[in-house]
């Protein structure tokens, strides 16, 4: 990776939860998956009401377990996601009590267009800014490191590991 990236990386902790990119423009706020299904986020009202609170954006994001790693953090998304669910089923679901017991956060990773700028074309460095500028609850940027060398790599890489999360995503800087 380091030869590839010429000498250096920016690496992003690799959390275990489900990938959701998010549009938002005025009051209209969708999630989707990575197979561009649609995410009910009005089964995520922790969430939903921290988006509300965002200017015009897509972001590219991670659903993640709220204070939870690895495969315990995997399993809060999951047992709280609902691909389909009819319009009394989402009551009887919010209802539940379900949010309590596995509440969720929202890891952002890159921003891809923020208050009517593009920025997919933009270095990630330009585009990190803008992630790095979320300040809303449970919507959290990812964390980030720039890593020269290949031991401080294996060495974040294992810790990180050690701590239960999946790993690292490496990604050139300047891309």
């Amino acid at each position: 990776v380091l030869r590839e990236h010429e000498g250096s990386t920016l690496g992003e902790i690799k959390e275990d939860g489900y990938r959701a990119q998010i549009h938002k423009q005025g009051d209209d706020i969708r999630a989707y998956t990575r197979a561009m299904n649609q995410i009910h986020l009005e089964l995520f009202p922790e969430l939903h009401n921290s988006l509300k609170r965002l200017p015009d954006c897509i972001l590219d994001a991670e659903l993640i377990g709220d204070e939870k790693v690895g495969h315990k953090g995997f399993q809060s998304v999951k047992k709280r996601f609902r691909p389909r669910i009819s319009e009394k089923g989402k009551e009887k679901y919010l209802e539940s009590g379900i949010m309590t017991e596995f509440p969720l956060a929202m890891r952002v990773f890159d921003t891809l267009y923020w208050e009517g700028r593009p920025m997919i074309n933009q270095p990630i460095e330009e585009r990190r800014k803008y992630t790095e500028g979320i300040d809303e609850a449970k919507i959290i940027p990812s964390t980030q490191r720039l890593i020269h060398g290949p031991e401080e790599l294996q060495k974040w890489f294992e810790e990180l590991t050690g701590e239960q999360y999946e790993g690292l995503v490496c990604k050139k800087p300047g891309s």
